[in-house]
């Protein structure tokens, strides 16, 4: 019975970079690698524990580093670039119409 609790309570590191929105586990594993998240010892596959993973989304309230705020923060910093180039674009192109 403690096994299957404890199953509940873990994710593996595919679960995770879905669950933080990322398209790769290659953050999640530079994420470990620096100390962000650890590993449940003594499991073969990569496992992490839920309550780690609440405690990191949580800080996403006070610190904007958190892994799912920094990826949504990312997204919408995406997404204002590419709006800033087609204005550029469209800015240059009326000048040069002006001119």
């Amino acid at each position: 019975m403690s096994n299957q609790l404890e199953e509940k309570t873990l994710l593996s590191r595919q679960s995770l970079a879905k669950r933080w929105d990322f398209t790769s586990t290659q953050v999640i594993e530079k994420y470990e690698a620096e100390g962000i998240i650890t590993r449940v010892p003594k499991i073969p596959s990569p496992r992490y524990s839920m309550d780690e993973i609440l405690e990191i989304e949580t800080i996403g309230n006070l610190n904007p580093l958190s892994p799912k705020e920094r990826r949504r923060l990312e997204t919408i910093i995406e997404k204002l670039t590419i709006e800033r180039d087609f204005y550029k674009k469209k800015l240059e192109s009326i000048r040069l119409q002006i001119i």
